[in-house]
């Protein structure tokens, strides 16, 4: 028997929506639970496979194989890396458009606040390219805000 996607779609929405009335009642305990440690680790996981993708790139290609040891490349290094990484970066936001201008723990707040906390796939893998893209060509962005949007996307 094929499922179509129409009912699948329905049966998805039938079970979140029976999850839904289960958190909400006053006697549950454990549903949300084993809810926040689901989210807990898949975030987590994703987070970690982030910050182990942008280390073992930089540890691969920089001097002494230490991660972040951006000043001891030669100087035709310093100008050619963050210049290729940022055309790159370009080009990939150029074919895959940006959904939205706000980006950040700024975008994460304004989904929590107003959209129920959704925050969309696409979203999701553009940024986790994006932002590992920045990183190793030696961009000045930290790690923690992509982290953030990108745990609050897995947990979304």
């Amino acid at each position: 028997m094929l499922i179509n996607r129409k009912n699948l779609q329905h049966r998805v929405s039938q079970w979140k929506e029976k999850l839904n009335t289960n958190l909400a009642r006053r006697d549950t305990q454990w549903q949300p639970a084993l809810l926040g440690l689901l989210v807990g680790i898949i975030s987590g996981s994703v987070i970690i496979t982030f910050r182990f993708l942008t280390t073992t790139s930089q540890i691969r290609f920089l001097p002494q194989a230490k991660a972040e040891n951006y000043e001891q490349l030669d100087w035709p290094l310093i100008l050619i890396l963050p210049t290729l990484s940022g055309l790159l970066i370009g080009l990939f936001f150029t074919y895959f458009k940006p959904d939205k201008k706000v980006v950040g723990v700024i975008h994460v707040m304004e989904r929590l606040a107003y959209f129920q906390g959704h925050l969309g796939w696409v979203g999701f893998f553009k940024r986790f390219i994006g932002a590992t893209l920045a990183i190793v060509g030696g961009h000045s962005v930290g790690r923690e805000g992509p982290s953030i949007h990108l745990g609050a996307a897995s947990g979304s």
